[in-house]
């Protein structure tokens, strides 16, 4: 019996002693979490002074930039006028009889276009008043010709020539006549309405408008007289009688 309690005594004691280490175990796991979470909460303090410190390093930087940009630049010395072309300011001819102004576009290069002027016999003088810009080449006369006088009572113009035409012309002692004549099959006649009226009258006959399937050749295809128009070979088209 005496042996017992000397056992239970060393028992306690170890029972006892483990559970300090336990604890002194527990105390200092704690201290290291905290020495961690403190560790951890200065790191974060750190790294948001530095980015704090960026972003007004950015924002500074875009004012400036933003200064520099709203700075008034010296302003620059505007170009001279461009001068209009010579060609667009021509001294204008008065003509002795009948005179129309009209434009005439030939609206690409190399271009064909006929211009009509109405109630005229003979076309005597045609000038150039105003030359476009859009014009492709000058309205010359010459070696390159890029308008003119055809059949007596029309203007022509070609290679891209665009301008304001004045025309001189003469008049007929009446009202023209616009007659359509067409050829189907074969030669084809259309009455002037002038038979009746005495036979010293002046007569001439223009084309205004072609739309056969061939193209009209005064003498080959179509012709007139006093009485009536002829076409054939295909040859359709509005005629224009002045008298």
């Amino acid at each position: 019996m005496w042996l017992v309690q000397p056992i239970r005594l060393l028992i306690f004691l170890g029972v006892c002693v483990v559970i300090i280490g336990m604890f002194l175990e527990v105390t200092e796991a704690r201290g290291l979490m905290k020495q961690q979470s403190q560790n951890t909460k200065r790191r974060q303090s750190m790294l948001g002074r530095k980015r704090k410190a960026m972003n007004k390093k950015s924002k500074q930087m875009k004012k400036q930039k933003s200064r520099q940009r709203n700075k008034k630049q010296p302003a620059r010395p505007k170009p001279p006028k461009a001068k209009a072309p010579d060609n667009t300011k021509i001294s204008v001819y008065k003509c002795p009889s009948e005179a129309v102004e009209m434009n005439c576009l030939s609206c690409r290069t190399k271009v064909y276009r006929k211009c009509p002027i109405a109630g005229a016999t003979k076309i005597t003088r045609v000038q150039v008043m105003k030359e476009y810009p859009s014009s492709y080449e000058k309205c010359n006369v010459g070696r390159r010709e890029n308008f003119g006088i055809e059949d007596d009572s029309n203007i022509w113009v070609n290679y891209g020539c665009r301008a304001k035409f004045l025309v001189c012309y003469e008049k007929g002692k009446h009202e023209p006549k616009t007659i359509n004549c067409m050829c189907t099959t074969s030669k084809h006649k259309c009455p002037t309405g002038l038979q009746g009226i005495r036979l010293n009258i002046d007569i001439k006959v223009t084309i205004l408008w072609s739309f056969g399937t061939q193209k009209c050749r005064e003498g080959q295809n179509w012709g007139y007289n006093k009485d009536d128009i002829w076409v054939d070979h295909g040859c359709s088209a509005t005629f224009r009688v002045l008298w």
